[in-house]
């Protein structure tokens, strides 16, 4: 028993040690940033313009922020959306901008009949612009 506090002290500074050594400070060396194109597959961008200040749908409790999909071109953007009801079911929005997404027309609810229960949990709309 009079070695227990020895053992104690040995097994700290032997903790202590590999702590510390695992801490050096090893050089990081930072290559050129690259970008690549979007590929087929690759999710949509969410950014300030596209996903956010997305006004209520009545009948609804919020909206479905991973559905939000946009087509457009110059300044005309369109932007459509899930946006759940208290029992599950969905309601497809679409809403216009005609200034590059710094103001937006009310929204249309373009789908009111689901009936899936799924939630959000569903694939994301599709759309295109002509």
């Amino acid at each position: 028993m009079r070695n227990l506090p020895r053992l104690m002290l040995h097994s700290t500074l032997l903790a202590l040690a590999v702590a510390l050594t695992g801490c050096t400070a090893e050089p990081v060396e930072w290559g050129d940033v690259s970008y690549r194109q979007s590929q087929l597959g690759d999710p949509d961008t969410r950014n300030s313009i596209l996903s956010t200040d997305l006004p209520p749908i009545a009948g609804s409790v919020g909206a479905c922020i991973q559905s939000i999909r946009t087509a457009g071109s110059g300044g005309d953007l369109f932007r459509v959306w899930w946006s759940a009801r208290s029992d599950s079911d969905v309601v497809l929005a679409i809403q216009h901008s005609g200034d590059q997404g710094r103001s937006w027309l009310a929204p249309t609810a373009v789908e009111t009949r689901d009936r899936g229960r799924r939630n959000c949990a569903r694939p994301a709309p599709d759309m295109s612009f002509d």
